[in-house]
């Protein structure tokens, strides 16, 4: 069996692909919210590794709209923005 990249990937499997992550994104969102409305501390480790899973989340959602538009960047090719919405990376 040949190797398989983002590269060769089809447009339907990037969309699917999308589809998943944006439900786990949603669900690790909604947990974060819960997070912070319960009082959990900015160091707390659980609050830290949702932030975590979140910015993954969102880190791939953003890889896999770039693929659905042609865009076939490396992760080399990550902007330095990208490296986590909360300040980690």
């Amino acid at each position: 069996m040949a190797p398989v990249d983002s590269k060769s990937l089809n447009r339907a499997q990037v969309d699917e692909l999308a589809r998943v992550n944006d439900r786990y994104l949603q669900w690790v969102s909604a947990v974060q919210r819960r997070l912070n409305l319960r009082g959990f501390p900015i160091d707390d480790e659980l609050r830290r590794v949702v932030a975590k899973a979140s910015d993954g989340a969102f880190e791939l959602r953003i890889c896999l709209h770039y693929l659905a538009c042609g865009v076939k960047a490396t992760p080399n090719d990550t902007p330095p923005l990208m490296t986590g919405r909360h300040g980690e990376g």
